[in-house]
């Protein structure tokens, strides 16, 4: 009798261990999705350019946002481009243009999330600046205080004709993300002049879920550019 009562608990304890194990084992699975779409994910920018980057005369500039709103001027006739946190020529602006620097904030940097930006500005190291940058910034002193991340956890891979940058996707100010909208563009800093010089024909953007991948060849607008400023190629990865 003892013995068969041991043997009846003994059985209902495999059974029950069994339910348990194949609960955890259908949580797990359920959990793999949220995982992959983590904002801890990583994404590697790779552009390549005509030539060697010359960071000495060129800016090059990837801005981000969580919609596609997102808008830079695609006008490579001389338009004096300035970014948000980097001195400028107000004179140039001014007087090139008619513009003022409200009307940047108001067109374009309100619609960004964040940027990077490459630049003698920064010593040709890679400069992150996080949003929003608001529309009603409208003057110089509002301008410069936005500033670097001190928190940009990057991992510098560029070589050759190639800029590449990896880095944590929550690095970017976007609210968890699933979705990040992106474009790269070029600007000529020698001399002050800041004008863009080659720009991505469009806006594209990428899924934060491991494995994606978004590339594109020869989609810039701006062909006849300078071979260290024109856009070849860029290719967008998440891991």
């Amino acid at each position: 009798m003892n013995k068969f009562v041991v043997s009846f608990f003994q059985c209902r304890y495999s059974i029950l261990l069994f339910w348990v194990t194949c609960c955890l084992a259908l949580a797990g699975c359920a959990a793999s999705p949220f995982d992959k779409e983590s904002p801890t994910r990583q994404i590697k920018l790779t552009i390549t350019l005509a030539a060697s980057p010359d960071i000495s005369t060129y800016d090059y500039i990837m801005v981000f946002s969580g919609s596609n709103s997102l808008t830079v001027s695609e006008d490579v006739s001389g338009y004096y481009f300035l970014s948000p946190g980097v001195d400028y020529d107000e004179t140039l602006l001014v007087n090139q243009l008619g513009l003022t620097q409200q009307s940047y904030y108001q067109s374009y940097f309100s619609t960004w999330s964040d940027y990077i930006t490459i630049s003698s500005v920064f010593s040709n190291t890679p400069a992150l600046f996080n949003g929003p940058f608001l529309s009603s910034t409208t003057t110089e002193t509002q301008h410069m205080t936005f500033s670097r991340s001190s928190n940009f956890s990057l991992t510098n891979q560029s070589s050759g004709n190639t800029i590449q940058l990896l880095f944590p996707v929550n690095n970017l100010s976007v609210s968890s993300p699933t979705t990040i909208y992106f474009r790269f563009f070029t600007v000529a800093r020698n001399g002050g002049q800041g004008n863009i010089q080659d720009i991505m024909a469009a806006n594209d953007s990428i899924s934060v879920v491991e494995g994606e991948v978004k590339s594109s060849l020869s989609s810039s607008i701006h062909t006849s550019a300078p071979a260290a400023a024109r856009i070849q190629s860029w290719r967008v990865e998440i891991f």
